[in-house]
């Protein structure tokens, strides 16, 4: 730990920018310690001196060295420039000047790669006694203290998902933009069922409703899927299956705007939209009388708790009068004082568990937000389904059926198709797997309202179904195989779950007994205390349709996380 000292120099490059600006103001405003506005353009820092406070300074982030630092005498420097990207030719050059200075350094990052790659540094943060992180910003620092908060009486994280939705009248910086564009249409990351995958930016559309109590609500906004550090550094911190981070626009013409320019680079039209930004800051400059200055920011996590109860919880923040883009630099002025205060870790390292949920919570007192915790316990629709038959089922084959959102197993299976030539149609016709000894398999459950979607895929041949509640007080769900429909009793016994079809249709017309699948279909647990599965379809006249049989382990158990954190001993 370093000592405190009375007065700390604090330099924040692109200190009169869109949320540098914000940071410089409150720490003008709520410390005591000298605040350096510093950037390009040295009128535009003397501007802001002149209204807020601080002193002006002419730096370039592309140029700065150790020298411009000591010259000054930096204690500590918070990066607000970006976007933060690895495509610079040099990324780390202000990293690099402030470890030769003896300067503790911070950003506003919210690059993966960047964030991520900080821990290079730390052996040289380590032995100057420096702070090095990066990502003090809504994502992942805000994001990650919230949801250790939300997490810690969850056993098994299913999800984390943020969504950060400003007002249309918040400030449009170019940075900010360009980051945005450079992501729209092009591969990002997101964790998916155990593993990292990639996803088109500004795709997905979710409409998301911040409620927070006291205040006024805001009308539900669509979100799109775009990169953040979360969904590299969660995996390990949380052991979440899923993770992602959102972003919206409240006018519905910018953000579906924006998706229909995302066409461009998901055809390889153009390499990035990076270059719009410019003239689309103008056409938003042009709509910013209309919509709010309030803004949003969800935090929703959900998972089993130690007992099996489901539960999902939302963090919400309401940023009223124009507020928002000061909750980027919240944490970056916190870290500032616990800095000078001697209360800060040192090494180099992203901008998680360095703040507390109680930390981010005093802070947002000196703005105009407000935040409240939602949560609520829920039911699986095989829970749902069962009713008291559900505590009949061994643990393992509850946690199976226990989803919120969505879960993914993996492992292997044996299939059987029959041979007779009606049952390679309806084989054909369902999509059903070919035989083989020995496949892999994938099974995952994907909740969608009251229903489930179970996407199987065998060794590449995938075929799915939805199932939904059809009688509670009897056990019966109603499974659907596209054009048919059938009638399913659930039932446990001696700890086995079985499914027997008892009533079919096409469409409205129903299926006569002739025609009605047989099932031999059940779940249960091995003697290693493994999922296993046993499904055999047949029709009285025609004979075997198809049978499969194989164990399943849940993808997040077979995983390997993939966040890039190199090792910093």
């Amino acid at each position: 730990m370093n000592t405190a000292s009375s007065r700390k120099r604090i330099l924040v490059l692109g200190g009169y920018g869109s949320f540098g600006a914000r940071l410089s103001r409150l720490l003008t405003k709520h410390t005591t310690h000298l605040v350096v506005v510093a950037g390009r353009n040295l009128s535009a820092a003397q501007k802001h001196c002149d209204e807020f406070g601080g002193v002006p300074a002419e730096l370039n982030r592309l140029a700065i060295t150790d020298c411009d630092l000591q010259k000054i005498g930096v204690d500590i420097l918070v990066d607000a420039t970006g976007p933060f990207s690895m495509d610079e030719a040099d990324p780390y050059r202000v990293v690099s000047a402030c470890l030769k200075a003896n300067t503790h350094y911070t950003d506003l990052s919210d690059d993966g790669d960047f964030t991520c790659r900080i821990t290079q540094f730390h052996r040289a943060a380590v032995s100057r006694e420096l702070l090095v992180t990066s990502g003090a910003s809504t994502v992942p620092s805000i994001s990650a203290a919230i949801a250790k908060s939300l997490t810690e009486d969850i056993a098994r994280v299913e999800y984390i998902e943020t969504s950060i939705l400003p007002g249309n009248r918040a400030p449009r910086g170019l940075s900010l933009m360009k980051s945005i564009l450079h992501q729209t249409g092009r591969p990002i990351k997101i964790w998916r069922d155990g593993v990292e995958t990639s996803v088109p930016g500004w795709s997905s559309h979710r409409r998301k409703r911040v409620d927070v109590k006291g205040t006024i609500k805001l009308r539900p906004r669509w979100s799109a899927l775009i990169g953040a550090p979360d969904v590299e550094l969660f995996p390990n911190l949380f052991g979440a299956e899923n993770v992602c981070l959102r972003a919206g626009l409240e006018l519905n013409i910018m953000q579906f705007g924006l998706m229909a320019l995302s066409i461009f680079p998901r055809l390889h039209l153009v390499r990035t939209l990076r270059p719009l930004a410019l003239p689309l800051r103008f056409l938003a400059n042009l709509l910013e009388p209309f919509g709010s200055d309030a803004g949003g920011m969800l935090v929703e996590v959900g998972g089993r708790q130690m007992d099996g109860t489901l539960v999902e919880k939302v963090w919400a923040l309401h940023a009223a009068s124009g507020e928002g883009p000061f909750i980027p630099a919240l944490s970056a002025f916190i870290l500032c004082n616990k800095i000078a205060n001697g209360t800060n870790e040192i090494g180099a390292l992203p901008c998680i568990g360095l703040l507390s949920e109680r930390e981010i919570a005093d802070g947002l007192t000196l703005i105009d937000a407000s935040t409240q915790v939602h949560c609520a316990k829920k039911r699986s629709l095989f829970e749902t389904t069962l009713g008291e038959q559900w505590t009949e089922l061994p643990i393992p084959l509850r946690n199976t059926h226990a989803v919120l959102r969505r879960r993914a197993f993996r492992g292997t299976a044996r299939v059987l198709r029959g041979t007779s030539s009606m049952a390679t149609l309806l084989c054909f016709l369902l999509r059903f797997p070919p035989t083989s000894e020995k496949t892999p398999v994938e099974v995952i459950f994907e909740k969608r309202k009251k229903a489930e979607i179970w996407h199987r895929n065998f060794g590449g041949h995938s075929f799915r179904s939805t199932l939904t509640c059809q009688d509670e007080a009897k056990g019966e769900i109603i499974e659907r195989f596209g054009l048919f429909f059938f009638t399913v009793l659930l039932q446990v016994v001696d700890g086995e779950l079985h499914f027997t079809v008892t009533k079919g249709r096409a469409l409205w017309i129903p299926l006569p007994s002739f025609l009605l699948p047989k099932s031999d279909a059940k779940e249960s647990i091995d003697a290693d205390g493994h999922f296993k599965f046993q499904i055999e379809l047949s029709i009285p006249w025609i004979g075997r349709i198809i049978m499969y049989e194989g164990r399943l382990e849940p993808a997040m158990q077979n995983a390997t996380l993939s966040t890039k954190l190199p090792d910093p001993s």
